[in-house]
């Protein structure tokens, strides 16, 4: 849901996606993106895992409960974005 993101969290999200930040091979980096949108490397990564947090957060949590479904489109998601569990707080609970 869009409406749960904020203005700068989504430009942030539509930029890298449009600049290719989730091919693989990555098409730009994060200090490309950060220098477009005239903010530093670590503060583009903070909205951009806020951003992450906030989809994944309304993809995974159905009445409190991971659907089988979404674990197919969370496949889809970590393939896209090349997210590891083990590096992403936000499966910290499903492992």
């Amino acid at each position: 849901d869009r409406s749960k993101l904020t203005h700068r969290q989504l430009e942030v999200l539509e930029i890298a996606y449009e600049k290719g930040y989730f091919d693989r091979p990555r098409q730009s980096n994060a200090t490309e993106i950060a220098a477009e949108l005239d903010i530093n490397p670590s503060t583009f990564r903070e909205h951009l895992t806020a951003a992450e947090s906030k989809i994944l957060d309304d993809l995974l949590k159905k009445g409190g409960r991971v659907q089988v479904s979404s674990f197919r489109s969370l496949n889809c998601f970590r393939t896209l974005t090349g997210l590891s569990l083990q590096n992403t707080k936000v499966f910290g609970s499903l492992l």
